[in-house]
């Protein structure tokens, strides 16, 4: 009697980190959002006097488009990842 040669395979779950639709709207999104921010950040800079409330502002739309970056760039599935 032979051994079914199959009978040591497993089957690993299929990987469920797929680029969606609704995921590349919402990629897209934080995108424009991070563009929205720079722009905020810009303007700050170019139209308000210097001060420590301008300093402290412009330190917190550095910080969201930091974050927002990291938002997107968590949402991109691993396996596109490195063609970014």
């Amino acid at each position: 009697m032979s051994a079914n040669p199959t009978s040591n395979l497993t089957l690993e779950p299929k990987n469920q980190d797929v680029l969606s639709p609704s995921r590349a709207d919402i990629i897209s999104r934080t995108w424009q959002a991070v563009s929205i921010v720079e722009d905020l950040r810009n303007a700050l800079n170019k139209n308000i006097r210097v001060s420590d409330a301008r300093d402290r502002a412009n330190l917190a739309l550095t910080e969201a488009t930091t974050q927002l970056v990291l938002a997107a760039t968590l949402l991109i599935p691993s396996g596109l990842a490195g063609l970014t």
